[in-house]
């Protein structure tokens, strides 16, 4: 069955003009739930090595990741390309990072039932190749 998602798209420059940030109310649905035990698959979609796009699946318990390996293989990944990405938070973190700040792309796609980020798509420099990522969240799963 497919989940319903709730999309919300953003610019900087929107947000730049003294409109209150939208992404603060989804990351507190997101926290009033106090999902600390979960599962998911986080894949990026850039202009990065195949270590990098390649789709990791991420277990958090306690709200700290414990486990991430690549979604095909099972493999860990070698160096540390997603420390900055394996958890809710951190992908919220990346959100609340950039929203508002000037020449900052920034699209929101959250899952309209537990708002998580569902989608992030991220372009820090306007004009600059190369340089945007987009994060997709998917198979996320509450565990006991």
């Amino acid at each position: 069955m497919r989940k319903a998602i709730l999309g919300l798209a953003l610019t900087a420059g929107l947000l730049g003009c003294g409109s209150p940030n939208p992404n603060l109310a989804f990351q507190q649905r997101w926290e009033n739930q106090q999902i600390n035990d979960y599962r998911f698959t986080l894949e990026a979609r850039c202009f990065c090595p195949k270590e990098r796009v390649d789709p990791v699946r991420v277990e958090v318990r306690g709200g700290q990741p414990v486990s991430l390996v690549y979604a095909d293989s099972g493999a860990p990944p070698g160096r540390a390309y997603w420390d900055n990405e394996n958890t809710i938070d951190k992908l919220f973190a990346i959100i609340q990072a950039n929203a508002g700040k000037p020449g900052v792309r920034l699209e929101v796609t959250y899952d309209a039932a537990l708002s998580y980020p569902a989608r992030v798509l991220l372009d820090p420099v306007a004009g600059a190749v190369d340089d945007e990522v987009t994060y997709v969240v998917s198979s996320f799963e509450r565990l006991p």
